[in-house]
């Protein structure tokens, strides 16, 4: 039998324009692991989590990728992108918004909470998360799977996922052992297409497009090895 219970404290409590907000410890257990992440309370708004359900895997590879949504950049700084690993890269993410939980007007006040409070207060409330410390590099009104650019053809899919990891999709399994790169290089939105020609060629990338039809070739730049 699956069981589970969690338990929170409260790491932070303050008053933001005339709002109380409480900061949460959250732990919640089950019979296979712990898992550990915050919950910010704004009275007058719903509860937010944050946790690995609100934020994507790592710093985005281009901010540009949410232009046509709301959002606002705290900090395109501290870790900037790049297409080698990193130690820690991805504990600097993004923060969605649903906006099937919060209307328009709430993720307005969560953009004045995290611009204006979040920067004098981070330093004593830390997003523990177990296996990651969480810096927050920007707030979107938004999920994160919207903002991954997919590129399908014949059942398969190309995934550029936003913090730059490459995946091709095939049957809702999703691999990274193809002749792609891994990951997006920056500046130049470059993915580097590799001997053998397996499973992609420069011409076999033309059939893979995207919602509006251009395919990946249209977004990215494809460099052959």
């Amino acid at each position: 039998m699956l069981w589970g219970c969690s338990s929170k404290k409260v790491q932070y409590k303050g008053d933001f324009e005339n709002r109380k907000y409480t900061i949460y410890n959250v732990t919640q257990k089950n019979i296979f692991a712990k898992h550990y992440f915050q919950q910010l309370n704004i009275k007058g708004l719903p509860s937010l989590k944050i946790n690995y359900t609100t934020t994507n895997m790592g710093i985005p590879y281009s901010f540009d990728i949410y232009r046509q949504a709301t959002h606002v950049v705290l900090d395109s700084t501290s870790f900037p992108y790049s297409d080698k690993y990193q130690e820690g890269a991805g504990n600097y993410v993004t923060l969605y918004i649903d906006p099937k939980k919060f209307s328009k007007e709430q993720y307005g006040i969560l953009s004045s909470f995290f611009t204006k409070e979040w920067p004098g207060i981070k330093n004593v409330v830390p997003l523990e998360q177990g296996y990651r410390k969480l810096n927050i590099v920007a707030l979107v009104y938004g999920k994160d799977a919207q903002f991954t650019h997919s590129f399908k053809y014949n059942g398969k899919a190309i995934e550029i996922w936003t913090d730059g990891s490459i995946y091709l999709n095939n049957d809702n399994r999703s691999i990274q052992s193809t002749n792609l790169s891994s990951m997006v290089k920056m500046p130049g939105y470059q993915i580097s297409l590799r001997q053998p020609h397996h499973p992609f060629t420069m011409e076999s990338l033309d059939d893979y497009k995207d919602d509006s039809g251009k395919t990946i070739k249209d977004h990215f730049h494809i460099v052959q090895e």
